[in-house]
Protein backbone atom coordinates (compact mmCIF):
# COMPACT_ATOMS: atom_id res chain seq x y z
CA UNK A 1 0.00 0.00 0.00
CA UNK A 2 1.42 3.38 -1.02
CA UNK A 3 1.56 6.34 1.29
CA UNK A 4 0.50 9.73 -0.01
CA UNK A 5 2.77 12.58 1.03
CA UNK A 6 1.79 16.23 1.23
CA UNK A 7 4.34 18.97 1.64
CA UNK A 8 3.01 22.04 3.42
CA UNK A 9 4.46 25.04 1.55
CA UNK A 10 2.92 28.48 2.01
CA UNK A 11 -0.85 27.91 1.74
CA UNK A 12 -0.65 25.10 -0.82
CA UNK A 13 -0.43 21.33 -0.48
CA UNK A 14 1.81 19.25 -2.71
CA UNK A 15 1.49 15.52 -3.33
CA UNK A 16 3.80 12.57 -3.89
CA UNK A 17 3.70 8.80 -3.36
CA UNK A 18 6.00 6.96 -0.99
CA UNK A 19 6.59 3.28 -0.32
CA UNK A 20 5.37 1.70 2.95
CA UNK A 21 8.97 1.65 4.24
CA UNK A 22 8.69 5.41 4.75
CA UNK A 23 5.90 4.99 7.28
CA UNK A 24 8.14 5.60 10.26
CA UNK A 25 11.20 6.88 8.42
CA UNK A 26 12.75 10.30 8.36
CA UNK A 27 10.09 12.63 7.00
CA UNK A 28 12.74 15.07 5.84
CA UNK A 29 13.92 12.56 3.23
CA UNK A 30 10.63 12.64 1.34
CA UNK A 31 10.95 13.61 -2.32
CA UNK A 32 7.92 15.66 -3.34
CA UNK A 33 6.56 15.91 -6.87
CA UNK A 34 5.00 19.27 -5.97
CA UNK A 35 1.81 18.55 -7.85
CA UNK A 36 -1.05 20.78 -6.62
CA UNK A 37 -3.69 18.82 -4.72
CA UNK A 38 -7.32 19.38 -5.68
CA UNK A 39 -9.04 18.09 -2.59
CA UNK A 40 -12.60 18.63 -3.74
CA UNK A 41 -12.24 16.65 -6.96
CA UNK A 42 -10.05 13.77 -5.78
CA UNK A 43 -12.04 10.60 -5.17
CA UNK A 44 -8.78 8.90 -4.15
CA UNK A 45 -8.51 10.98 -0.99
CA UNK A 46 -11.85 9.75 0.31
CA UNK A 47 -10.43 6.22 0.38
CA UNK A 48 -6.97 7.25 1.62
CA UNK A 49 -5.76 5.14 4.56
CA UNK A 50 -2.11 6.28 4.92
CA UNK A 51 -0.87 9.85 4.95
CA UNK A 52 2.54 11.47 5.45
CA UNK A 53 2.47 15.22 6.08
CA UNK A 54 5.66 17.27 6.08
CA UNK A 55 5.00 20.61 7.61
CA UNK A 56 5.60 24.28 7.88
CA UNK A 57 3.25 27.21 8.31
CA UNK A 58 0.74 29.02 6.16
CA UNK A 59 1.59 32.21 4.31
CA UNK A 60 0.01 34.15 7.20
CA UNK A 61 2.31 32.41 9.67
CA UNK A 62 -0.51 30.42 11.28
CA UNK A 63 0.36 26.76 12.01
CA UNK A 64 -1.05 24.66 9.20
CA UNK A 65 -4.52 26.23 9.31
CA UNK A 66 -5.48 24.87 5.91
CA UNK A 67 -4.54 21.37 6.96
CA UNK A 68 -6.71 21.64 10.07
CA UNK A 69 -9.69 22.53 7.89
CA UNK A 70 -9.24 19.32 5.88
CA UNK A 71 -9.33 17.18 9.01
CA UNK A 72 -12.37 19.00 10.39
CA UNK A 73 -14.18 18.60 7.06
CA UNK A 74 -13.46 14.88 7.01
CA UNK A 75 -11.29 14.91 3.88
CA UNK A 76 -9.72 11.59 4.90
CA UNK A 77 -12.55 9.63 6.59
CA UNK A 78 -10.79 6.25 6.35
CA UNK A 79 -7.35 7.37 7.53
CA UNK A 80 -5.71 4.83 9.85
CA UNK A 81 -2.01 5.70 9.46
CA UNK A 82 -0.81 9.28 9.93
CA UNK A 83 2.69 10.79 10.08
CA UNK A 84 3.10 14.47 10.94
CA UNK A 85 6.67 15.59 10.31
CA UNK A 86 7.55 19.04 11.61
CA UNK A 87 3.94 20.24 11.50
CA UNK A 88 4.15 22.04 14.85
CA UNK A 89 0.67 21.22 16.11
CA UNK A 90 -0.29 22.20 19.65
CA UNK A 91 -1.71 19.67 22.10
CA UNK A 92 -5.24 20.90 21.36
CA UNK A 93 -4.74 20.80 17.58
CA UNK A 94 -3.40 17.26 17.70
CA UNK A 95 -6.41 16.25 19.78
CA UNK A 96 -8.71 17.72 17.13
CA UNK A 97 -6.91 15.84 14.35
CA UNK A 98 -6.99 12.51 16.21
CA UNK A 99 -10.62 13.07 17.15
CA UNK A 100 -11.53 13.25 13.46
CA UNK A 101 -10.04 9.80 12.78
CA UNK A 102 -11.44 6.31 13.21
CA UNK A 103 -9.61 3.07 13.99
CA UNK A 104 -6.17 4.68 14.14
CA UNK A 105 -3.38 2.11 13.79
CA UNK A 106 -0.21 4.16 13.29
CA UNK A 107 0.58 7.68 14.50
CA UNK A 108 3.91 9.49 14.29
CA UNK A 109 4.33 13.12 15.35
CA UNK A 110 7.49 15.24 15.31
CA UNK A 111 8.07 18.73 16.68
CA UNK A 112 4.56 18.93 18.16
CA UNK A 113 3.22 19.59 21.64
CA UNK A 114 1.72 16.56 23.38
CA UNK A 115 -0.13 16.41 26.67
CA UNK A 116 -3.42 15.53 28.34
CA UNK A 117 -5.62 16.58 25.40
CA UNK A 118 -3.55 14.43 23.05
CA UNK A 119 -3.87 11.41 25.36
CA UNK A 120 -7.61 11.91 25.85
CA UNK A 121 -8.18 11.99 22.08
CA UNK A 122 -5.97 8.92 21.62
CA UNK A 123 -7.77 6.71 24.17
CA UNK A 124 -10.74 5.79 21.90
CA UNK A 125 -8.17 4.13 19.59
CA UNK A 126 -6.87 1.84 22.34
CA UNK A 127 -8.05 -1.32 20.58
CA UNK A 128 -6.50 -0.48 17.19
CA UNK A 129 -3.31 1.52 17.83
CA UNK A 130 -0.17 -0.58 17.25
CA UNK A 131 2.52 2.03 16.46
CA UNK A 132 3.07 5.36 18.19
CA UNK A 133 6.03 7.68 17.71
CA UNK A 134 6.48 11.01 19.52
CA UNK A 135 9.93 12.40 18.77
CA UNK A 136 11.34 15.90 19.23
CA UNK A 137 8.05 16.81 20.90
CA UNK A 138 7.36 19.12 23.81
CA UNK A 139 5.70 17.05 26.53
CA UNK A 140 3.48 18.92 28.99
CA UNK A 141 2.29 15.82 30.87
CA UNK A 142 5.10 14.10 32.87
CA UNK A 143 3.20 10.83 33.17
CA UNK A 144 2.28 10.67 29.46
CA UNK A 145 4.51 7.73 28.49
CA UNK A 146 3.57 5.49 31.47
CA UNK A 147 -0.11 6.29 30.88
CA UNK A 148 0.20 5.31 27.22
CA UNK A 149 1.85 2.01 28.14
CA UNK A 150 -0.96 1.40 30.61
CA UNK A 151 -3.76 2.17 28.13
CA UNK A 152 -2.99 0.56 24.77
CA UNK A 153 -2.99 -3.25 24.95
CA UNK A 154 -2.08 -3.85 21.29
CA UNK A 155 0.83 -1.44 21.09
CA UNK A 156 3.78 -3.04 19.26
CA UNK A 157 6.14 -0.08 18.71
CA UNK A 158 6.57 2.95 20.94
CA UNK A 159 9.05 5.77 20.34
CA UNK A 160 8.74 8.37 23.07
CA UNK A 161 10.23 11.49 24.55
CA UNK A 162 11.89 11.71 27.94
CA UNK A 163 10.26 10.21 31.01
CA UNK A 164 11.75 10.52 34.47
CA UNK A 165 12.88 7.37 36.23
CA UNK A 166 10.41 8.09 39.06
CA UNK A 167 7.43 8.37 36.69
CA UNK A 168 8.60 5.22 34.91
CA UNK A 169 8.86 3.28 38.18
CA UNK A 170 5.66 4.59 39.80
CA UNK A 171 3.44 4.34 36.70
CA UNK A 172 0.44 2.00 36.54
CA UNK A 173 0.75 -1.59 35.25
CA UNK A 174 1.46 -1.83 31.52
CA UNK A 175 -1.23 -3.48 29.42
CA UNK A 176 1.20 -3.72 26.47
CA UNK A 177 3.65 -6.02 28.24
CA UNK A 178 2.97 -8.92 25.89
CA UNK A 179 2.45 -6.96 22.66
CA UNK A 180 5.34 -4.46 22.69
CA UNK A 181 8.18 -5.42 20.33
CA UNK A 182 10.09 -2.13 19.96
CA UNK A 183 10.66 0.44 22.71
CA UNK A 184 12.49 3.65 21.93
CA UNK A 185 12.68 5.86 24.99
CA UNK A 186 14.63 8.43 26.99
CA UNK A 187 14.67 7.58 30.70
CA UNK A 188 15.95 10.51 32.76
CA UNK A 189 17.80 10.05 36.06
CA UNK A 190 18.94 12.84 38.35
CA UNK A 191 22.62 12.80 39.29
CA UNK A 192 21.87 11.58 42.84
CA UNK A 193 19.85 8.57 41.66
CA UNK A 194 22.11 5.53 41.76
CA UNK A 195 22.00 1.84 40.98
CA UNK A 196 18.78 1.25 42.94
CA UNK A 197 16.79 3.45 40.57
CA UNK A 198 18.50 1.86 37.58
CA UNK A 199 17.50 -1.58 38.86
CA UNK A 200 13.87 -0.57 39.32
CA UNK A 201 13.64 0.77 35.77
CA UNK A 202 15.28 -2.36 34.37
CA UNK A 203 12.89 -4.49 36.40
CA UNK A 204 9.91 -2.88 34.66
CA UNK A 205 11.49 -3.32 31.22
CA UNK A 206 12.16 -6.98 32.05
CA UNK A 207 8.40 -7.60 31.87
CA UNK A 208 8.38 -6.90 28.11
CA UNK A 209 8.96 -10.55 27.24
CA UNK A 210 8.41 -10.14 23.47
CA UNK A 211 10.66 -7.10 23.07
CA UNK A 212 12.90 -7.27 19.99
CA UNK A 213 14.35 -3.77 19.90
CA UNK A 214 15.47 -1.54 22.80
CA UNK A 215 16.49 1.93 21.62
CA UNK A 216 17.77 4.27 24.31
CA UNK A 217 18.31 7.96 23.80
CA UNK A 218 19.17 10.90 26.01
CA UNK A 219 17.89 14.36 25.16
CA UNK A 220 19.86 17.52 25.78
CA UNK A 221 17.90 18.22 28.97
CA UNK A 222 18.70 14.87 30.60
CA UNK A 223 21.53 14.65 33.12
CA UNK A 224 21.90 10.86 33.15
CA UNK A 225 20.38 7.99 31.17
CA UNK A 226 19.74 4.28 31.64
CA UNK A 227 22.98 2.33 32.13
CA UNK A 228 23.00 -1.27 30.89
CA UNK A 229 25.61 -2.89 33.13
CA UNK A 230 25.54 -5.80 35.57
CA UNK A 231 26.35 -3.56 38.52
CA UNK A 232 23.09 -1.71 37.79
CA UNK A 233 20.92 -4.81 37.50
CA UNK A 234 21.35 -5.80 33.86
CA UNK A 235 20.78 -9.45 34.83
CA UNK A 236 17.09 -8.65 35.30
CA UNK A 237 16.77 -8.39 31.51
CA UNK A 238 17.47 -12.12 31.11
CA UNK A 239 13.74 -12.40 30.43
CA UNK A 240 14.15 -10.62 27.06
CA UNK A 241 14.81 -13.84 25.14
CA UNK A 242 13.66 -12.37 21.82
CA UNK A 243 15.79 -9.22 21.97
CA UNK A 244 17.52 -8.65 18.62
CA UNK A 245 18.81 -5.08 18.78
CA UNK A 246 20.14 -2.63 21.35
CA UNK A 247 20.89 0.95 20.38
CA UNK A 248 22.21 3.57 22.83
CA UNK A 249 22.60 7.17 21.68
CA UNK A 250 24.58 8.55 24.60
CA UNK A 251 27.81 7.87 26.44
CA UNK A 252 26.90 5.51 29.26
CA UNK A 253 29.64 3.98 31.37
CA UNK A 254 31.78 1.48 29.41
CA UNK A 255 30.75 -2.16 29.17
CA UNK A 256 33.03 -4.58 30.95
CA UNK A 257 33.97 -7.93 29.42
CA UNK A 258 31.63 -9.52 31.97
CA UNK A 259 28.76 -7.33 30.72
CA UNK A 260 29.38 -8.36 27.11
CA UNK A 261 29.77 -12.04 28.03
CA UNK A 262 26.48 -11.90 29.92
CA UNK A 263 24.68 -10.36 26.90
CA UNK A 264 26.06 -13.01 24.56
CA UNK A 265 25.09 -15.87 26.88
CA UNK A 266 21.62 -14.60 27.80
CA UNK A 267 20.35 -12.88 24.66
CA UNK A 268 20.66 -15.67 22.12
CA UNK A 269 18.57 -13.76 19.57
CA UNK A 270 20.77 -10.64 19.71
CA UNK A 271 21.88 -9.54 16.24
CA UNK A 272 23.05 -5.95 16.62
CA UNK A 273 24.51 -3.60 19.24
CA UNK A 274 24.97 0.09 18.49
CA UNK A 275 26.50 2.49 21.02
CA UNK A 276 29.52 4.62 21.87
CA UNK A 277 32.64 2.51 22.38
CA UNK A 278 35.32 4.81 23.77
CA UNK A 279 37.05 2.65 26.35
CA UNK A 280 40.59 1.30 26.10
CA UNK A 281 39.39 -2.28 25.58
CA UNK A 282 37.10 -1.28 22.73
CA UNK A 283 38.64 -3.70 20.23
CA UNK A 284 38.40 -6.63 22.65
CA UNK A 285 34.71 -5.98 23.28
CA UNK A 286 33.93 -5.56 19.58
CA UNK A 287 35.75 -8.83 18.91
CA UNK A 288 33.64 -10.63 21.52
CA UNK A 289 30.42 -9.47 19.87
CA UNK A 290 31.69 -10.25 16.38
CA UNK A 291 32.83 -13.75 17.37
CA UNK A 292 29.30 -14.41 18.61
CA UNK A 293 27.84 -13.32 15.25
CA UNK A 294 26.54 -10.01 16.60
CA UNK A 295 26.92 -6.92 14.43
CA UNK A 296 28.41 -3.87 16.18
CA UNK A 297 28.05 -0.23 15.24
CA UNK A 298 30.30 2.12 17.18
CA UNK A 299 29.29 5.78 17.14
Amino acid sequence: MAITTYNMEASALSQSVRAPAALLGNCANSSNLRTPLNVSSSGLLNAQTSLLLIGGTTAEGQPTSQLMKHFVRGTWPHLSELILGGIGFTDAQLAQVIGAMQDLKTLSVRHCKVGSSFLKALRPHSQTLTTLSMTFCEVSMPSLVPEIMASFPHLESLYAEAVTSQDFIDGPPWVCEHSLKVLGIEVSFSLNQGADYQRQVLQRISRLANLKGLLLDRGRRIEKGLDLRLENGLEQLATLKRLEKIEVHYRMEPFSECDVEWMINNWKSLKEVARYFRQKNKEELLSMFTAAGIKCRAF
